[in-house]
């Protein structure tokens, strides 16, 4: 009997619910197949399990083929067939195989065809990246991934010789593909893996959804392979730090049931915080557009009208505790009357006919803990943790911050106390009163991109020459994302003014000064208009209710997953474009009757450790214009 070999076969693993055995796993998932047989018959073409001979004494084996027939195109030129019976020609059956390889512990599967739908929503995701760390060098040829931020949406890359991934470049990113090769020195002598490949000319690995050897192989070299890789050592640490990239986000796919899960779990804490039992770190933006959400005017959640502007978690929260007064007694009645609320918004103050609409929830982007793993919501999307994401993303976040040679703590200006009492706005008019400081909330620029608010406060340091163009959240939670996007946003269009003779400061110019709270301030246009000559740094401001200091990451006193990724995002992110970006912080005392302390060295460098709110800066450093062309130059050779 021959034996056969395919190329680049696709290695799955099975999620394994506790208490389950490999083979009641694989009888559990042909049972949940069976069900979606049974209702859409359809969509689905039963499964036939076919005998194999059991000739391996490691593993046991499984071999299901489902059936469906083609008709190609058919359908679009029958009607135009000169011989009828020339529709036979177009007919076809193919099959789909899952063939289920169980080990001691575990449940892997190879398939052909579409029999990858037979595991799809079963499918261990951690697995390949897993194996990944435990087996090749951080040297790729090519790689796919989806981006959060930015302008693209996916990018594929291929490199002429092997790229080396910087951990600090990933963030942002999920990724959808791999290639690398096999490390042999990571390989034991009595490896098989080492057996069956040349170490001096290692194969290449895909690491995607499943784990693929880019190699031929028969039927016993893949069980023999798919024993090793359940049993490979774990990477050393120098191995799993370079490697700890391949712990990221990723989205959770064609799981309607743990997506359902989550989105009730999310559900059920916004309830809590209704019922003043619990907080919840939350985010509240128009995942199509955030620019234009912020924008936007003549808000209502369901009927009711929000007349303070974009809606935030607490008038959220305010909308949802009158709108939800009968329901929110009961999880179930809560649940279906928050899932059934709409929200919508004019994006033209003039033209009330053309609004935005969509499902509150669609608006809603945040975290949630499930059975002992941290899950995000941002933009519609459920994404889940994986490997050491979160432990990794709060080391370098608290090195980034505090440790390196240009950390992220830095103190350059002065702000007031942020009253407990006290909102976005609110603070922003009183540290308007401040001499040096001007009011830009609510005043929106018209640019190409549509109406953009490009700044809650600036500074004018003409002793340093600086100009500070600050955008204020309150709290260090999930709002960051959109105080970030807000950053960004508002240094590419000041940027493009600034390169096309400033139209766009020009005209907002006098919607800025006929402002009440900068109208007497006697300021000239060509006076507003020079200080966008001295060199521009970008803030972002928050304030914290703890101290903003290492140990209080490292017991996650300040615990916001999304609010330290976003951070560090835009500060490796930055790397992509002209400016440079700096996180500094800068912290005072928030308690009532107590005047604010001085802030004192935190290290050397001019880090400082607060104490009561902090407040967080993000800068982005520019070139003075008349050294712009220089300064760029200089940038972009970094």
């Amino acid at each position: 009997m021959s034996i056969g070999k395919r190329s680049n076969i696709a290695i799955w693993r099975l999620t394994m619910p506790e208490d389950v055995s490999p083979s009641e796993r694989i009888d559990e998932v042909v049972s949940i197949y069976g069900q979606l047989v049974e209702d859409e018959p359809f969509k689905h073409q039963p499964l036939r399990k076919v005998e194999i001979v059991q000739d391996f004494d490691s593993v046991s084996i499984a071999l299901y083929v489902r059936r469906k027939n083609n008709v190609g195109l058919l359908p679009f030129i029958q009607g135009h067939l000169s011989v009828p019976d020339d529709v036979k020609l177009f007919r076809s059956e193919s099959a789909d195989a899952c063939l289920f390889i169980a080990t001691k512990l575990a449940v892997f599967a190879i398939t052909s065809g579409a029999g990858y739908r037979i595991i799809e929503g079963l499918v261990d995701y951690s697995f390949p990246f897993d194996t990944a760390k435990k087996l090749i060098a951080n040297n790729f040829s090519e790689s796919a991934v989806r981006e959060f931020a930015g302008t693209r949406t996916s990018r594929v890359e291929t490199y002429r010789r092997g790229h080396s991934i910087d951990r600090s470049d990933t963030f942002g990113k999920v990724w959808k593909k791999l290639v690398g090769r096999i490390d042999s020195s990571l390989l034991a002598n009595s490896s098989y893996l080492r057996s069956i490949i040349d170490p001096a000319r290692p194969p290449a690995v895909e690491i995607k959804a499943a784990f693929v050897l880019r190699k031929r192989l028969d039927l016993a070299e893949v069980v023999a392979l798919v024993a090793e890789l359940e049993t490979l050592p774990e990477p050393n640490a120098d191995q799993a730090l370079q490697l700890s990239f391949l712990d990221n986000l990723y989205p959770i796919k064609n799981n309607k049931d743990i997506e359902g899960l989550l989105t009730d779990r999310f559900v059920e804490n916004l309830r809590q915080v209704l019922l003043g039992s619990a907080e919840i770190d939350l985010d509240m933006s128009d995942p199509g557009d955030i620019t234009r959400y912020n924008a936007g005017s003549d808000f209502k959640i369901g009927r009711l009208e929000i007349s303070t502007g974009p809606p935030d978690k607490v008038r959220l929260v305010e909308a949802m505790r009158s709108i939800c007064a009968s329901s929110v007694r009961t999880v179930e009645g809560f649940r279906d009357h928050a899932l059934s609320l709409g929200i919508s918004y004019s994006i033209d103050p003039d033209d009330h006919a053309t609004r935005i609409r969509d499902k509150l929830i669609n608006f809603l982007h945040g975290e949630v803990d499930y059975e002992g793993q941290t899950y995000f919501r941002l933009d519609k999307i459920w994404y889940r943790s994986q490997g050491d994401f979160l432990e990794n993303l709060k080391r370098d976040f608290i090195e980034e911050v505090f440790s390196t040679s240009r950390p992220v703590l830095l103190a350059d200006v002065p702000f007031l106390t942020w009253r407990d009492d006290e909102d976005e706005d609110g603070f922003n008019k009183r540290q308007a009163l401040v001499a040096g400081f001007h009011y830009g909330d609510k005043i929106f620029a018209r640019s190409d991109r549509g109406k953009i608010e490009l700044f809650d406060l600036l500074k004018v340091d003409e002793d340093n020459q600086r100009l500070y163009i600050v955008h204020s959240k309150d709290k260090f939670d999930a709002k960051m994302r959109d105080a970030c996007s807000q950053i960004v946003m508002s240094s590419e269009v000041i940027d493009s003014d600034l390169d096309n003779g400033r139209p766009l400061l020009t005209r907002y110019f006098d919607d800025w000064k006929a402002s009440p709270h900068n109208a007497d301030k006697g300021i000239s246009k060509a006076t507003f208009l020079k200080w966008f000559d001295l060199e521009l740094v970008y803030v972002v401001l928050c304030s914290t209710r703890r101290d903003f200091v290492p140990v209080d990451f490292e017991n996650d006193a300040l615990h916001s997953h999304i609010a330290r990724r976003e951070i560090f995002l835009r500060r490796t992110s930055s790397r992509d474009v002209m400016y440079h970006f700096d996180w500094p912080i800068h912290g005072v005392n928030d308690l009532p009757g107590i005047p604010v302390a001085p802030t004192r060295a935190w290290q050397s460098g001019g880090a400082l450790q607060s104490t009561g709110t902090t407040m967080l800066v993000g800068r982005g450093r520019r070139a003075m214009r008349q050294r712009h062309d220089d300064a760029r130059a200089s940038r972009l050779s970094c």
